[in-house]
């Protein structure tokens, strides 16, 4: 007997944080990353509705992909 499984795939989210935008006004950095956190929760309470067996994540998280390793301490 063959069973479906539901599955959520979540392609680059881009999530912001107070480097995502270098030289933009802080203000604009604050409300641009409050306007993408609300629209990731608006999002993510829909896809819950659909009760996905499994959730899948692609690409990378974070927006901020412009920070060196050595910069954040990586290295």
């Amino acid at each position: 007997m063959i069973s479906s499984m539901h599955m959520l795939l979540v392609a680059d989210p881009q999530i912001l944080d107070a480097n995502s935008y270098p030289g933009r006004h802080p203000w604009l950095v604050w409300l641009s990353q409050k306007m993408v956190d609300l629209n990731m929760r608006k999002s993510w309470r829909a896809a819950q509705a659909l009760q996905p067996d499994v959730v899948v994540f692609l690409g990378d998280m974070m927006d901020n992909g412009r920070m060196d390793y050595t910069a954040a301490g990586y290295v």
